[in-house]
């Protein structure tokens, strides 16, 4: 939870400048409140050349910020299932492919698709345009 916790600041701060250099500011001093509350909760942070939190360490326990979601989901997921990158991947984005299997059937007249897949990525495409839209507009506002 650390590791993706604190990974996400690198995410944050590459997407921070979108949004102006207000908000890019404030992702920069949240990147600093998480390093300086994961030391004192005794997590050691190992950097590279370039100062980037690269792994994370809490007592014994030791994970790279880079983790691989995909990989530890498969390790769970029963053999032979479709691949869960390409499905979470395609729920995520809105994938046309995706969304177009949940209208399609097979010759026996059931449908191809998962429902959950399809509604999570159409809810997910309808947040992210609520969010840009209400972002805009505030954002315009204040102008």
């Amino acid at each position: 939870m650390a590791a993706s916790w604190l990974d996400d600041t690198a995410l944050a701060e590459r997407a921070a400048g979108t949004f102006g250099a207000v908000h890019a500011e404030g992702v920069r001093e949240y990147g600093q409140f998480k390093l300086n509350e994961l030391a004192t909760g005794g997590f050691a942070i190992s950097q590279d050349a370039r100062n980037r939190p690269t792994r994370i360490q809490l007592g014994d326990a030791s994970v790279a910020l880079a983790l691989n979601i995909t990989d530890g989901v498969t390790k769970l997921l029963p053999a032979g299932l479709p691949s869960p990158y390409r499905l979470g991947s395609g729920a995520a984005h809105g994938q046309p492919w995706l969304l177009e299997r949940s209208v399609t059937k097979t010759p026996g007249g059931e449908y191809v698709g998962e429902t959950s897949t399809a509604e999570t990525a159409a809810f997910t495409v309808m947040y992210c345009m609520r969010v840009w839209v209400a972002t805009w507009v505030s954002t315009s506002a204040s102008r």
